[in-house]
């Protein structure tokens, strides 16, 4: 379970745990070709729940327009396109995340063309990828902390340095192999209390949304850190959350 907190199936980090258990259990039913609506409106509940405890219904999102029976023909497309993948759910390759990505923006922007304010307006890689995490596990939320943690670490701005072409698909998927960061990871379970059954994206997308989260201003903006000087920072912020 996410967090150290006395009962951390309470905290608004738990939502995601309750949507990714729902989907992981009923994987094979959601990757049949006549998978069944009412199954479809259920994981459409779970999901719908989830983005809201993460935010995502909230402001001007065309979200608020909607109720959970918007996301039925969304899932289905996602889970069809996974279907024909030949990775694990939880895969980070390009080969597996690019092809949900797609469908998902593509399938987004269909259900939504009368929603937005205007139909050239893009679906955002923060709802996109918040979805992906609660699904499958294959990205993490390229979130405002989340993206302000992982480009305050030394090595991810290397990376994206080396490859300057890279997507930002292509990129996660090499960071996560980097030595750095599986020297980095398996602290990250042991101070959040994280299973081997999280996947390595959410549990680096939990560590990196900290450590954006610890340079919210007034907080120093931190920079160049590598793995232990994260976890320093990261520990330090939680401590004085905590208190």
């Amino acid at each position: 379970m996410p967090l150290s907190a006395e009962n951390s199936t309470l905290s608004r980090e738990y939502a995601w745990d309750l949507c990714y258990r729902f989907f992981t259990q009923n994987q094979e039913r959601l990757l049949q070709a006549d998978c069944n609506e009412a199954l479809l409106l259920e994981a459409s509940v779970y999901l719908s729940a989830y983005l809201g405890f993460l935010g995502m219904l909230r402001g001007s999102s065309f979200l608020l327009k909607t109720n959970p029976s918007f996301f039925v023909p969304i899932i289905r497309d996602v889970w069809q396109q996974a279907r024909a993948s030949d990775y694990p759910p939880d895969s980070t390759h390009p080969d597996h995340v690019k092809p949900l990505w797609d469908t998902l923006n593509r399938s987004l922007l269909d259900a939504s063309k009368d929603l937005r304010e205007t139909s050239t307006t893009p679906v955002s890689h923060t709802l996109i990828s918040k979805i992906l995490l609660g699904m499958f596990a294959c990205s993490p939320a390229y979130d405002q902390f989340f993206n302000q943690g992982i480009q305050s670490v030394k090595w991810w701005t290397e990376l994206r340095k080396k490859h300057k072409n890279y997507t930002k698909i292509q990129l996660w998927d090499r960071f996560l192999s980097d030595p750095k960061t599986t020297e980095l990871l398996p602290e990250v379970r042991k101070q959040y209390a994280l299973d081997e059954s999280i996947p390595p994206s959410r549990v680096a997308d939990l560590f990196f949304w900290d450590l954006g989260r610890a340079q919210k201003k007034p907080r120093q903006q931190l920079s160049n850190l590598d793995p232990d000087s994260a976890m320093n920072a990261v520990l330090a912020f939680r401590a004085s959350h905590k208190a």
